[in-house]
Parts: structure tokens; C-alpha cells; sequence
């Protein structure tokens, strides 16, 4: 019957333990919290507004025209490089440095 008491108040003993352990987790977590939020707080501080942002009178679109333009352009441009990279290949097959 004693041994069972003293297990038993080794038993409370050590849960206590556990929860101040467990409690000084959650305060030491919560703590690493609160710096994380203040450094958060301080680089917020930091940012100045020149001037209040403003909706745009003309809605921004994509500019269609310039996208074709440069796309004709870029295919102008590879068509002629493929032109002269198939002439170079029949020059080279009659040539007969490529087999």
C-alpha cells in the first residue's frame, strides 16, 4: 500500500512536471511569436505613401498591335535564318562534306 502511494505521488509529480514543461513550451513558442510580429511591425513602419493610390481613368490592355508587330518581326527574322541554314546544308550535301 505504500509502494502504491509513492508511485502514485512519483506519478503526480512527474505530470506536473510535464505540464510546466509543456506550459513553458507554449510561452517560449508564443514569445518567438511576438519578436516575429514586432520585427513584422517595425518593417511595416518603415513604408511611406508618397501619395494615396488612384484608380486609372483608361483601363490598362494588353497593346495588341506592338505583340503582332513583334511577332511578325521575330518570324521575319527566323525565316531567313532557316533560309540560309537549308542553303548551307545543300551546299554542303553537293559538296559532299556531309555523307
Amino acid at each position: 500500500m505504500d509502494k502504491d502511494i509513492i508511485n502514485i505521488n512519483t506519478e503526480i509529480g512527474r505530470l506536473k512536471l510535464q505540464k510546466t514543461e509543456g506550459l513553458q513550451n507554449k510561452i517560449y513558442n508564443l514569445k518567438m511569436k511576438i519578436d516575429r510580429l514586432r520585427l513584422e511591425e517595425s518593417t511595416i513602419e518603415c513604408i511611406r505613401f508618397i501619395q494615396n493610390p488612384e484608380v486609372s481613368i483608361k483601363p490598362v490592355k494588353p497593346k495588341k498591335t506592338l505583340l503582332i508587330v513583334l511577332a511578325g518581326a521575330g518570324s521575319f527574322l527566323a525565316l531567313i535564318f532557316l533560309a540560309f541554314f537549308l542553303e548551307y546544308i545543300q551546299k554542303a550535301k553537293r559538296d559532299n562534306v556531309i555523307k
